[in-house]
């Protein structure tokens, strides 16, 4: 009879010790996943200045170490002069997939917030595009190659098009360059 009283007390402290093990696992997973949030959310723009006509300035976000992402290395090309205006397109297109699928979905905001976020400003820090670019403006805005801003336009959370008015300054027509 001691064997037939010992089984179920082998069988207790198993289960009880993967019962341990399953927490302990569950517990170190949700550690590993708070490290990747902010520790305090991004200030928001001052819209009150747009109203008047203003352009509205960057704010100042406090620094965080950045971290240079791979994709770095073929997005410096962006806006340079040995590269034709269909390169930054696809450029531009690379380096926002590879954000969507580091970050769970597409940059927000508008072309200064977007580009904010592809040059370091994110939670994670990662630098997919070089901190400064032609085309690159005082207020954070990216100009193309004519000298208008780049449009975004959020199809989905896995798809965005982005869009160049193309040589003559005017989005909404054939020469337009746009890519999803």
């Amino acid at each position: 009879m001691a064997d037939s009283e010992k089984q179920p007390s082998d069988r207790r402290m198993l289960i009880i010790t993967m019962s341990a093990l399953l927490i302990s696992l569950n517990l170190l997973m949700w550690l590993y996943s708070q490290k990747d949030q902010p520790a305090s959310p991004l200030p928001q723009t001052d819209s009150s200045a747009s109203r008047g006509g203003e352009t509205p300035s960057i704010p100042a976000v406090s620094p965080q170490p950045r971290i240079d992402h791979p994709i770095l290395a073929s997005s410096s090309r962006f806006q340079l002069a040995q590269t034709d205006p269909a390169e930054d397109l696809e450029i531009l297109t690379a380096v926002i997939e590879t954000y969507r699928r580091d970050h769970g979905g597409n940059p927000i905001g508008e072309n200064e917030e977007i580009f904010a976020a592809l040059r370091g400003e994110n939670p994670k820090g990662l630098l997919y595009l070089p901190v400064d670019f032609p085309g690159l403006q005082a207020t954070g805005v990216v100009l193309d190659r004519w000298g208008m801003p780049w449009r975004f336009h959020a199809l989905s959370a896995t798809n965005m098009e982005v869009t160049s008015a193309g040589p003559d300054g005017t989005f909404g027509n054939a020469d337009d360059l746009s890519l999803h």
